[in-house]
């Protein structure tokens, strides 16, 4: 298995992502994934009341106005470690070519996993691996390098 895929599915439990939200309440330094998914969920205050309970909630699926909080902020942070890692180089340019069209670098981060996601979730029901290149091929057009 690819290390993108094996990325988008260590998804966080909902016991780590507690830990990790109740350190940081607290003022621990976090560092790597672990800092990068707290500012993932720092972001996303629409789900501030999860966060809080996460421990109430234990193991059962959570969905918020039809989203699952967990995988939002997970997708939305392997997106933000492809653009710190300018890998692939087309994260970073169909970002710029969003951001011309909407003032929201968040939102236009969340059209970039949108696609993210829907290769993944392609992976996931065909059994086959991660396609970089039909990635690759999606941030191109939404760059508007190639017309498909």
């Amino acid at each position: 298995m690819n290390d993108l895929l094996q990325q988008a599915l260590r998804i966080a439990s909902h016991s780590d992502l507690h830990d990790l939200w109740i350190r940081s309440k607290e003022g621990e330094p976090l560092k790597g994934e672990d800092a990068m998914l707290i500012r993932m969920m720092q972001e996303h205050t629409e789900y501030l009341d999860v966060w809080e309970r996460l421990d109430e909630i234990g193991g059962s699926q959570i969905v918020v106005n039809g989203v699952n909080p967990i995988l939002h902020v997970n997708i939305h942070a392997i997106v933000e470690n492809q653009l710190e890692q300018n890998s692939p180089l087309e994260v970073r340019q169909a970002l710029a070519e969003l951001l011309k069209h909407d003032p929201s670098r968040h939102e236009a981060i969340h059209t970039v996993a949108y696609h993210l996601f829907m290769e993944i979730n392609k992976t996931l029901q065909t059994l086959r691996p991660f396609n970089h290149i039909a990635y690759k091929r999606r941030l191109e057009k939404l760059a508007g390098k190639k017309r498909f």
